[in-house]
């Protein structure tokens, strides 16, 4: 039944499209007992006023958003935005949870503000509320948020969320706090033969943790290493999102790249190192090792990975593959993009 609504809505928005821009991703797993499944799919219609996005996920609750993100700054003033969005998570039952979520901002010229408040409710549970708040001056960000259960004004109980960024010319980092967990980020950006991006995460109710760190040389990715990409990690990292997000592969970073992965999850510990290379418009391909250790024991395996960026005319195709020789396991991710 999931798969007909999931292929319904894909046709009834395209169909209806005029030249709109629509983009898929696909992701493929194959585990080592050689079953191949589709855990998530993605469908994203955008226009100038409004977009669509609509996630099949094989094994959990489907979620679909309407949003409508700049009405105000493409209307009247650049400066000032309004935007709305309204979510359903599930399958179309009476569990399905509907969230409706507006927000407002204005750029002054030394001052950025914005409010934003959402109510999630459904047939079955009682509404929750939330309200999030940013303010930015010169270099720095401070963005705070609360999720309450049941309503604001008759709460029982509830979760904070925050993140502070200091952002220099070419110097980013922040720190975060989202329910019982902590973020660090620390980056470099703004030049053209060297980007860094790090991050860090602990659990304060588990003691777990985990460490990234990436680095590129030579004509890096200025999407990537970008302040206002650094300033939507630590956002993502540090309050709820209801759609994921997935980032590229190392070899995407740079002409060379190079990232280190430790992270402990109760009593087992993993490591990776992987580095990357790019060759021309040909292909990207990084190669590394995992490690995993587990009841006093290391296991070590290589992991290779591949990506492929394909373009004709205004159709854009990318494909990522990993294979994972520690876990057995065939990663494949595929992204189209076309105007219709």
């Amino acid at each position: 039944m999931k798969k007909i609504i999931f292929i319904f809505v894909i046709f009834v928005n395209i169909m209806s499209a005029a030249r709109m821009s629509v983009k898929t991703e696909t992701s493929i797993l194959e585990n080592d007992q050689g079953k191949i499944y589709f855990p998530i799919n993605r469908v994203k219609i955008s226009e100038n006023l409004f977009n669509f996005t609509y996630d099949y996920y094989a094994d959990g609750d489907d979620i679909c958003g309407l949003a409508f993100p700049k009405i105000l700054a493409k209307i009247i003033d650049s400066t000032m935005n309004i935007g709305s969005i309204l979510i359903k998570l599930g399958d179309g039952d009476r569990k399905d949870i509907f969230t409706l979520d507006a927000w407002i901002s204005k750029q002054f010229p030394k001052l950025y503000l914005s409010l934003e408040a959402g109510r999630m409710m459904g047939l079955e549970t009682k509404p929750d509320d939330y309200i999030i708040s940013q303010i930015g001056i010169k270099y720095f960000t401070l963005k705070g948020g609360v999720l309450t259960e049941g309503s604001i004004g008759n709460s029982s109980s509830a979760k904070y969320y925050g993140w502070l960024a200091f952002h220099a010319n070419h110097f980013y980092t922040s720190i975060g706090n989202e329910d019982v967990r902590n973020w660090l980020t620390v980056g470099i950006k703004g030049f053209k033969n060297m980007g860094i991006y790090s991050y860090a995460k602990y659990n304060r109710k588990s003691e777990d943790y985990c460490f990234s760190s990436i680095v590129a040389i030579k004509e890096i990715n200025q999407k990537f290493f970008s302040q206002e990409n650094f300033q939507f990690a630590s956002n993502y990292f540090n309050l709820p999102a209801f759609f994921f997000t997935h980032f590229s592969p190392v070899s995407t970073k740079g002409e060379y790249s190079l990232r280190f992965d430790h992270s402990k999850k109760e009593k087992v510990v993993e490591e990776r190192i992987i580095i990357g290379k790019q060759f021309g418009n040909i292909i990207q391909i990084a190669l590394g090792a995992n490690g995993k250790r587990e009841n006093k024991k290391w296991h070590l395996a290589p992991v290779i990975e591949m990506y492929k960026p394909i373009s004709f005319k205004e159709i854009k195709i990318n494909i990522e593959a990993k294979y994972n020789f520690l876990n057995e396991e065939l990663n494949i991710y595929l992204t189209t993009q076309f105007p219709f």
